[in-house]
């Protein structure tokens, strides 16, 4: 588990702390990249919800980012 930074234990507060930081490594690179988006394989097992919903998470966020870009244009 310390290999793969599995920490069972987390709080409440340090669950939606590493969401964030998952969400931003996302973010930064789809923009590193330039990738228009992510391709997912899902078996509709918990990891795969739970990699899906990181990546709705994260296309909110880039979708946010650039309609405040265009509308600041």
């Amino acid at each position: 588990m310390a290999q793969m930074g599995v920490r069972p234990n987390m709080t409440e507060a340090q669950a939606r702390d590493e969401i964030t930081r998952r969400v931003q490594f996302l973010c930064d690179y789809a923009k590193t990249t330039g990738t228009r988006g992510f391709v997912l394989g899902i078996s509709g097992g918990i990891d795969s919800t739970l990699a899906g919903r990181l990546c709705q998470q994260t296309m909110m966020v880039l979708v946010c980012m650039l309609i405040n870009v265009l509308y600041t244009l």
